[in-house]
């Protein structure tokens, strides 16, 4: 299905001036954007009553039906909460690919995400990831794995990243 004008199932979103960060390289500035997601769906008065976000960066490209992904990380999710404590923001994120073989250190890929209404936390999490590694001159490419890996080591407590295949 191609995306249409008038197709209520997909939205694309345009970061606002006031969340630009001039204190931030172009690629720091981009994943940043990216925590700001929940923000912005959930302050837009049409989709406040979404559920679940699947964001995509436009270059991604996706050799199966969108459908069947959407489903297989719904029914994960919801295996997933029964898990979770109350309270807890959880994401999940795709693994980094290098070509056709995964890297031995878990990288996860900003550019493809699941997110719903208790995302905010973890994506505040990577937000204050990414904000350190600007004040590093961006010496920590991988803003989202060191958020990863706080949020499994219990340093965020309140945040669980998950890491999809």
């Amino acid at each position: 299905k191609y995306l249409k004008e008038n197709d209520n199932k997909f939205f694309v979103l345009q970061i606002k001036y006031e969340d630009r960060r001039d204190d931030m390289s172009d690629n720091l500035e981009l994943e940043y954007f990216k925590t700001l997601i929940p923000k912005y769906i959930y302050s837009h008065p049409v989709l406040r009553n979404v559920d679940n976000i699947n964001y995509l960066d436009s270059d991604i490209v996706v050799g199966r039906h969108l459908n069947v992904i959407f489903k297989k990380l719904l029914k994960r999710r919801i295996q997933d909460l029964h898990q979770l404590p109350e309270g807890v923001s959880s994401a999940y994120f795709f693994q980094e690919n290098h070509g056709n073989h995964r890297i031995k250190e878990k990288v996860l890929h900003g550019g493809i995400s699941f997110l719903d209404r208790s995302s905010f936390r973890c994506m505040e999490l990577w937000g204050m990831e990414i904000m350190i590694a600007a004040n590093q001159e961006g010496k920590n490419p991988h803003a989202l794995t060191s958020a990863y890996y706080k949020s499994r080591s219990g340093e965020y407590s309140d945040c669980v990243l998950f890491g999809l295949p």
